[in-house]
């Protein structure tokens, strides 16, 4: 609940309960309103009681439409609101805002490195290299605490991301080498890759067809994708790259996009690494994070401090969103847009699995999985007990053999702190 009376221009951001909705709210002239956003169930607008002298315009995603009790409508125009990693916090700023700058989402992070969202719960996750965790916090919450979803076994979990429908968390870590997943809570942790692995960085994901793909800036630099079960790895990039920082995807026009920090450049692809093209080149500094909406790429840069933006397919129109940062990192766009509601079959009671249901690009388009030493029963879906799950009273697991080295084992199976 709010009171604001405006005189002059203002900007306000509003976060309503969940499923969450931000606006930046530019009001000019008199405005005296109260807002208390609320959620009508069924209803995918926000909702908001005000009394307005003047007209108030949401300039990202929504316009009240008659006060009191408008209805705020979609608007396809809008700008995006970025979601971004600054190391000592994290934070949102409006692509196209009146006023650009930014919102502080979290404060007092050590290393904040990378950021992803679930859109549909209004949640945020970030890794912190400095503290070595994964950690979370909830934008529809006043004054949200912020919670551990893995806090052991990690080194340098540089890269983030968040399987929007499969509900899981995917990173990876560039001194112990591996990538890996869990669930959103961080239980039942899996190593899906930890052989062949140099220096992995960002991670990116494409759900609706069961890839996930990664760079590697180490001795032999490339970008890889496989299946987010798993299965089916295979290099696609590994020609004219050298520090291939920042991934993402186009997910309507299905096309890749990263940025090499030593070369300078920014291109794109087809995801399977075919008909490689350049959007801007030899202008770049130090370019890290990559995002895009609609027709514009987004990204930042560690030299300059900056986020900049141009058109995704010329490389045009190039121009600078936001200056004067702390360190920015990992950039996400954050919307609906970006995370699509698709129905798998892990929906379904998990897929009939008893720990992990991850999607992947062969038919049935799912697998289920165990726990990293934890083997999978004959049947397929269910896993194994043994001592892993009998250990109760504190006795120590030891991992199957081929098993990943060097994470820590509970009595339960899952790495401690997960």
């Amino acid at each position: 609940m709010c009171l604001s009376i405006s005189v002059s221009l203002c900007t306000r951001i509003c976060t309503t309960p969940g499923p969450w909705r931000v606006c930046v709210c530019v009001c000019v002239g008199v405005c005296a309103h109260v807002c208390a956003p609320s959620w009508a169930p069924g209803l995918t607008v926000c909702l908001y009681v005000c009394a307005c002298v003047s007209v108030c315009v949401c300039t990202h995603a929504r316009v009240p439409r008659q006060p009191p009790a408008s209805r705020c409508a979609s608007i396809p125009t809008a700008s995006p609101l970025l979601l971004f990693a600054n190391r000592r916090d994290v934070r949102l700023v409006d692509a196209g805002g009146v006023k650009l700058e930014s919102t502080v989402v979290v404060s007092g992070l050590e290393d904040a490195a990378a950021v992803d969202f679930q859109f549909s719960r209004g949640a945020v996750y970030w890794t912190d290299v400095s503290e070595e965790a994964i950690k979370q916090t909830y934008l529809n919450q006043s004054g949200a605490a912020v919670q551990n979803v893995v806090i052991s076994g990690l080194v340098a979990p540089d890269g983030l991301a968040c399987d929007w429908v499969g509900k899981k968390l995917y990173w990876t870590d560039s001194e112990t080498n591996r990538i890996e997943v869990a669930n959103l809570n961080g239980s039942s942790r899996r190593v899906l890759f930890w052989q062949d692995l140099d220096q992995p960085r960002a991670i990116a994901l494409d759900p609706a067809h069961g890839y996930m793909y990664w760079t590697d800036w180490g001795e032999t630099p490339r970008i890889e994708r496989a299946g987010m079960d798993g299965s089916w790895r295979k290099v696609i990039v590994d020609s004219d790259i050298y520090w291939p920082n920042g991934l993402t995807i186009d997910l309507e026009e299905q096309k890749l996009y990263w940025a090499d920090a030593k070369l300078s450049f920014i291109h794109r692809a087809n995801l399977d690494g075919s008909f490689r093209q350049k959007v801007v080149e030899g202008s770049l500094t130090h370019p890290f994070a990559l995002t895009l909406s609609g027709d514009t790429l987004y990204w930042t840069d560690w030299q300059t401090r900056s986020i900049h933006a141009c058109n995704k397919r010329t490389g045009e129109k190039r121009k600078e969103i936001l200056s004067a940062l702390y360190s920015p990192m990992d950039i996400q766009v954050l919307s609906q847009e970006r995370q699509p509601s698709l129905h798998t079959r892990c929906e379904e009671d998990n897929g009939g699995c008893s720990h992990l249901c991850l999607l992947s690009p062969r038919e049935p388009f799912y697998a289920c999985a165990c726990p990293t030493g934890v083997q999978l029963q004959d049947n397929g879906r269910t896993c194994k007990a043994g001592e892993a799950w009998r250990g109760v009273g504190g006795a120590r697991w030891r991992p199957a053999e081929g098993s990943p080295p060097g994470v820590p084992w509970g009595s339960r199976g899952v790495p401690r702190g997960s």
